[in-house]
């Protein structure tokens, strides 16, 4: 790395540490209850689990949640499922699964074992149909053997007699393929497309990688942040457009033994408008307490890209020395703070708004992926959604406090895969 870039993170971080979460937050939430089933779980003879993404249909009062499984243990798949709000909470029995989707390509076929990794869901607002992204596998991509198990964004029939079957595939920018832009450049394994998200206009969708591109530094670690990429779309030109930087946390707990297995990710996006998402951000830490003693902590932010760098033509942040300013973030909540008896968080990925609770008041919903585990398990919470008044002016200074921050995304103590959480 660049001196002049080392300087520059030096003091950015010591001036503007505190600035990064300056954002005023324009909703507030508040725990309203879970539930979960055990890994042995089953329907309609799959195995009920790694439920990576959540999405609501409002035209019929429908969730669908995506397994995360690349067809090892049952073919590539999303479910349908109901979810009761009408006791103004969230708890036991009012989860209840109604249909599972197999996921094919474009020929009817299913997926072969390892060449899909289903990440996150969204209805297509068009209708008829749903988005979906996968990550990739960079430890079995070969481009003689293997060359179609890159990251990919499909659109995929709904229902009817195709249902299940893809018929688009959203073009990747180059710098996100596994080697592409030179060896080990590209989505890092298991720390690609997590995210999924439109906009409330229903013009963009937006995805996210879970860490920083090979090229484009250091994985999260403990003390170590990690700058990954938000990626848009035009959803009528179906074509990439602006890309901006977000600065994943370093690890939040150390792991027992020192050394031993430790992330933190960008798990999932959900857009509150054209420029503001909720972010969920997942640390895990191998022997360490979490949130309930899973190890995970699971922490909700707010962000906005207003006044963002668009690095949509940089495909290198590593070594870039100009000003990179990265959106806006602050935290909202983090599960740890609920106090309610017993409760745990386990290996949250997806988010999602969804029916209004009885009292009018509107909710959002997370899901945890298992992992297959039989230590852990897939955890439904609920949560109550209200809005804060607008925010103030000091928000506005943000962009301008940053505008130093040209190096804040080109620190790269080290790289390397991490393996699978």
């Amino acid at each position: 790395m660049r001196l002049f870039s080392r300087l520059a993170l030096a003091f950015v971080l010591a001036a503007s540490a505190n600035a990064a979460f300056a954002l005023d937050p324009s909703v507030a939430i508040t725990f309203a209850g879970e539930t979960r089933f055990p890994t042995a779980t089953t329907f309609n003879g799959t195995q009920v689990g790694g439920l990576s993404g959540i999405a609501y249909d409002a035209s019929n009062n429908s969730y669908y949640a995506v397994a995360d499984d690349r067809s090892q243990i049952n073919p590539a798949r999303f479910y349908t499922l109901g979810i009761d709000l009408s006791g103004n909470s969230l708890g036991d029995g009012d989860v209840t699964f109604t249909g599972v989707t197999t996921l094919t390509r474009p020929d009817g076929t299913a997926f072969p074992i390892f060449e899909s990794d289903p990440e996150d869901i969204v209805i297509d607002p068009a209708g008829g149909g749903v988005w979906m992204s996968s990550e990739g596998d960079t430890t079995r991509f070969n481009s003689t053997s293997n060359p179609a198990f890159q990251p990919f964004i499909n659109r995929y029939d709904l229902s009817g007699a195709n249902a299940g079957r893809q018929n688009t595939a959203l073009a990747i920018p180059s710098k996100f393929l596994i080697n592409a832009t030179g060896v080990g450049s590209g989505v890092r394994n298991n720390l690609a497309f997590e995210s999924l998200t439109i906009t409330p206009d229903n013009t963009t969708l937006v995805t996210a990688t879970e860490n920083a591109l090979g090229q484009d530094g250091a994985a999260a670690a403990v003390g170590v942040s990690s700058n990954s990429r938000i990626l848009t779309y035009n959803l009528a030109t179906q074509t990439a457009g602006a890309e901006f930087v977000y600065n994943v946390a370093p690890v939040v707990e150390n792991p027992n033994p020192s050394g031993a297995f430790a992330t933190n990710g960008l798990v999932d996006l959900l857009a509150l408008s054209s420029t503001r998402f909720l972010s969920v951000e997942r640390s895990f830490s191998t022997g360490a307490s979490g949130t309930g003693g899973t190890g995970n902590i699971i922490r909700i932010f707010e962000i906005d890209t207003t006044g963002a760098t668009d690095v949509s033509g940089i495909a290198d942040l590593d070594a870039f020395v100009g000003a990179i300013v990265p959106v806006q973030k602050t935290l909202l909540f983090d599960l740890n703070s609920i106090s309610a008896p017993g409760f745990a968080a386990d290996n949250i990925e997806g988010i999602a708004f969804g029916e209004n609770f009885a009292d009018g008041s509107r909710s959002l919903i997370l899901v945890s992926d298992n992992n297959f585990s039989p230590t852990q398990f897939t955890q439904f919470a609920a949560f109550k959604v209200t809005v804060v008044p607008e925010a103030g002016t000091g928000a506005l200074l943000l962009p301008g406090l940053l505008s130093l921050a040209g190096a804040i995304a080109l620190a790269r103590p080290h790289t390397g895969a991490v393996r699978r959480k």
